[in-house]
């Protein structure tokens, strides 16, 4: 099996070479752009901050899934890229989505190979955009750990 363990932050990484390492299934989502372009959305995103809380909010440059559990969300849209945390998949998910009514588009991460495979199928599927919640139920094989999924928006 191909190596997935490619650090996001080792300079030069190839993305392209390194998307063919990923598991068949989980290469439906391309890779995303490189770090810079994420530092420059990201600046893109402070600038068009309307108060002095948004300027400063933890959530600009994006949140981790987590942050919005139990929340409905509709996703928009996932992106992959290299994860630096020892990961089955080596990767994680950039997911583009917005909150109830709003049109504002938010970034969430996820390197929950669940919650990928979820989204994989959803979008196989055709279903994006999709509204779904994510939440974190005990481990079947280790009650002391969580795990990621999602489920329909509104269920809770």
């Amino acid at each position: 099996m191909a190596d997935t363990k490619t650090k996001a932050a080792d300079p030069g990484v190839d993305l392209d070479k390194w998307h063919e390492t990923l598991p068949e299934w989980l290469r439906v989502f391309p890779p995303a752009e490189t770090d810079e372009d994420v530092s420059l959305r990201i600046a893109e995103q402070i600038m068009h901050s309307e108060s002095v809380d948004d300027v400063l909010s933890e959530d600009v440059g994006g949140v981790g899934l987590r942050d919005v559990e139990g929340v409905d969300i509709t996703v928009h849209d996932v992106r992959l890229r290299p994860s630096d945390q020892d990961t089955p998949t080596g990767a994680y998910a950039l997911i583009a989505f917005t909150r109830g009514g709003s049109d504002e588009q938010e970034i969430a991460t996820s390197g929950a190979t669940n919650v990928m495979a979820q989204l994989v199928r959803l979008y196989q599927l055709g279903a994006f955009p999709v509204q779904v919640q994510y939440y974190e139920t005990p481990s079947k094989s280790n009650p002391l750990n969580k795990v990621g999924r999602l489920r329909a928006a509104g269920s809770f």
